[in-house]
């Protein structure tokens, strides 16, 4: 005799065809909701309301559904479209709209098209995907935005909070008011391969200049509370048009790697720093193993209008730590601002400054700023180094102080930049003894174009050398070239 199967309970063939026909069968999204026409919010919800645990949404390719409000997305499931199917919102300017909402974990968003109404004015909350965890400690796992277009945002392309494993990669995000992609106590994925472009973000409103091609950061409160971003790999991603502030940016990160990304016309492009674990307080939350490495940086701009290329600042309460490795900056730094330059360091421990190149910035090529202690700087090369007002320097540790390291292997050239100060009329390494508890070796550099290849004030100042040459000609050579270089004053006589 054979037994028949408890109705409602498929087993064997029948368990693999019912497993088949869920997974295959994805639900279709104009089953609910029509194209064109008014809002269709409530139709969207009762689409993804439908669509099982762990199932798909498919949007047809090329068809756009008017949302006006927020959909809310509370288990796992994807959102897929074949070709850029989607969102567009018809909500006023000043509305703000999450168009989508995710509290869940296990939610893919897979080649949708999400459209807002406007990008000029920065509106809180105005966002394509919001992605929040219900804390640090029961974040949301396994989230992802792959292959879709963002565009059309005042606030995020993409905002996420207590996250953890997490893929935000391959998409084309533009026209966003302040960060096409946020992350906030956000922990172990990428946000590569993205095309971002066009964060004007708003000062009219705002009272700042802030706007974020991709940004990692955390609220205030303590670590517990509000974590690093930490374990984030930001790779091969292409930002520009962030003219009034940054590319790429982390306050407080730790454990980062920022790698092989192009930036182009931004104000500051990769910008590393401290936060804060109370609003208005100090910053004390430095940035801590961050790799920047094989990124190219052009500011597109050779006027010295904008701030530097890289910049490293933690605070007096702890310091950063990584490392600034072959990277491509151009015409970075502001024009009449020491320390501002290519690359400028501040509060940092055992930093690694090498193998980059740096072109036409301004006025310093590398700045350590001060209380850079164990710092390596070697194998770069500083080309055209200018400024129309201020002496250049292609490597400068300043007189604040507290700067010990080494500075050795690097190459200042000349090349085809014109302006009141250059490379040639500049200081090739700057080194200043005023500041307390500095101790800084060099070895060689080549800096034969600067005028001073070497102020090294920390180790000895500018002596007067009096008395006759004796009619030596090679004696009075000597003595010109080293007085021209500003390490002697030549008193002599004939």
């Amino acid at each position: 005799m054979v037994a028949l199967p408890t109705p409602g309970v498929s087993t064997g063939w029948g368990a693999s065809l019912n497993t088949f026909l869920t997974e295959a069968l994805p639900t279709p999204i104009l089953s609910y909701a029509s194209v064109g026409g008014s809002s269709q919010t409530t139709n969207v919800q009762a689409a993804v309301d439908a669509t099982p645990t762990g199932g798909t949404l498919d949007i047809p390719a090329g068809i756009q559904i008017r949302v006006d409000g927020q959909i809310n997305i509370t288990k796992a499931m994807t959102i897929r479209s074949s070709g850029r199917g989607g969102f567009y919102s018809g909500a006023g300017a000043g509305v703000a709209q999450k168009m989508f909402n995710v509290t869940s974990s296990d939610v893919h968003f897979r080649g949708v098209g999400i459209k807002g109404v406007q990008y000029t004015t920065q509106v809180a909350n105005q966002t394509a995907i919001n992605i929040v965890g219900a804390s640090a400690a029961a974040p949301l796992q396994r989230v992802s935005v792959v292959d879709c277009d963002l565009n059309t945002w005042g606030q995020y392309g993409i905002s996420a909070a207590y996250v953890t494993g997490f893929k935000f990669d391959d998409n084309a995000i533009r026209d966003i008011n302040y960060a096409g992609i946020g992350m906030l106590s956000c922990i172990s994925g990428t946000a590569s391969g993205n095309r971002v472009s066009n964060i004007p973000g708003d000062f009219a409103t705002t009272g700042n200049y802030n706007a974020y091609g991709i940004f990692t950061s955390r609220n205030y409160g303590t670590l517990v509370d509000e974590p690093r971003t930490s374990n984030v790999v930001i790779a091969d991603n292409t930002i520009r048009d962030i003219p009034t502030w940054v590319g790429i940016d982390t306050h407080g990160g730790s454990m980062l790697t920022i790698t092989g990304n192009n930036i182009r016309n931004t104000s500051q492009g990769i910008s590393i720093v401290s936060s804060r674990t109370s609003v208005g307080g100090s910053s004390d939350i430095a940035p801590l193993d961050v790799a920047i490495t094989g990124n190219t940086i052009d500011s597109t701009v050779t006027d010295g209008s904008r701030n530097s290329g890289i910049v490293v600042v933690a605070n007096s309460a702890q310091k950063a730590t990584g490392a600034i490795t072959g990277n491509l900056i151009r015409g970075h730094g502001y024009n009449a601002t020491d320390p501002s330059g290519g690359i400028q360091v501040e509060f940092t421990r055992g930093l690694v400054v090498s193998g980059n190149v740096l072109v036409e910035c301004s006025p310093i090529g590398i700045s350590f700023v001060s209380d850079n202690a164990g710092f390596s700087c070697e194998g770069n090369t500083i080309n055209d180094v200018w400024s129309t007002s201020v002496t250049t320097k292609a490597i400068s540790c300043s007189s604040v102080g507290g700067n010990i390291g080494y500075i050795g292997g690097n190459v200042l050239l000349s090349y085809t930049k014109t302006a009141t100060k250059t490379s040639a009329n500049g200081v090739g390494i700057s080194l200043h003894a005023s500041g307390t508890g500095s101790a800084v070796r060099t070895g060689i550099n080549v800096m034969s174009v600067a005028s001073i290849p070497l102020s090294d004030t920390a180790n000895f100042s500018v002596s007067s050398v009096t008395g006759s040459r004796g009619g030596n000609a090679a004696l009075a050579t000597l003595l010109s070239v080293l007085a021209a270089k500003g390490m002697i004053v030549d008193s002599t006589t004939a």
